[in-house]
């Protein structure tokens, strides 16, 4: 995602659905659809931050396009009527 921090940063402080991973229980993964240029506007940027229990903050681990949300993994929040 070189280049693209601010997309990141909106996608962790606006996302539209945030889930917990099912393989590794201690990363949420940030959704946001739209937020990418083209050719990729269609597709969601998923940001995955993994949390150390106890602490009150987490690290960013990886962030990538992705047509789809991930199966396998245990909604946390949703956006009630996700438009951006």
């Amino acid at each position: 995602m070189d280049g693209r921090q601010s997309a990141v940063a909106t996608a962790l402080r606006d996302p539209c659905h945030v889930w917990r991973s099912g393989r590794f229980r201690d990363r949420l993964l940030y959704y946001r659809p739209r937020i990418l240029p083209r050719p990729y506007e269609q597709e969601y940027l998923l940001v995955v931050v993994r949390y150390i229990r106890g602490q009150g903050f987490g690290r960013i681990i990886t962030a990538f396009k992705t047509p789809r949300i991930i199966r396998g993994d245990t909604l946390i929040w949703s956006r009630p009527n996700p438009r951006a």
